[in-house]
């Protein structure tokens, strides 16, 4: 009975380590979601102010008599922003696939933890079982001490403890 009731707290205490995961895992999904919110307003920010960065080089040129070289410039200036923006775009992805697999993992947490529950629930069950067993058992005991006494006559069972 001790062994149960020790296995019982050792199923306890992984469905409280589990439960302490589960709640870690739903703490990292939150943050990995609002790191994808925080890229994504970024990445708008960016491709805006890229757009009228643009738009800033293509009027310089527009509005004045321009060489090969500035045209070239002006070309290499908008090559770098996009360039920019699409490693912007990349990172994007890379925390979109970090808040994956922080809800893979979350998910994970989530099973193991109702595993975890399963498993102390079963144990629950075996020791109440258990406790039943033990408290018909002494109960069966006390009925054939009592039927002892009963078919022995009080006479007998004072001269044995007298």
């Amino acid at each position: 009975m001790p062994m149960l009731r020790k296995l019982r707290d050792i199923k306890v205490f992984r469905e409280r380590k589990a439960q302490t995961e589960v709640q870690r895992a739903a703490r990292a999904l939150e943050q990995a979601s609002q790191r994808l919110e925080d890229e994504k307003r970024a990445l708008r920010q960016l491709r805006i102010d890229t757009r009228e960065r643009e738009d800033a080089l293509y009027a310089d040129l527009f509005s004045r008599v321009v060489l090969k070289s500035d045209i070239d410039d002006v070309k290499f200036k908008v090559g770098e922003l996009r360039e920019h923006l699409a490693a912007r775009e990349k990172d994007l992805e890379a925390v979109a696939q970090a808040l994956r697999a922080a809800v893979d993992a979350r998910d994970d947490a989530v099973r193991q933890h109702r595993l975890a529950v399963r498993q102390r629930e079963k144990f629950d069950e075996i020791v109440a079982q258990a406790d039943a067993d033990a408290v018909h058992e002494r109960q069966r005991i006390e009925d054939l001490e009592l039927e002892e006494v009963r078919v022995a006559g009080p006479e007998q069972f004072t001269e044995e403890f007298a």
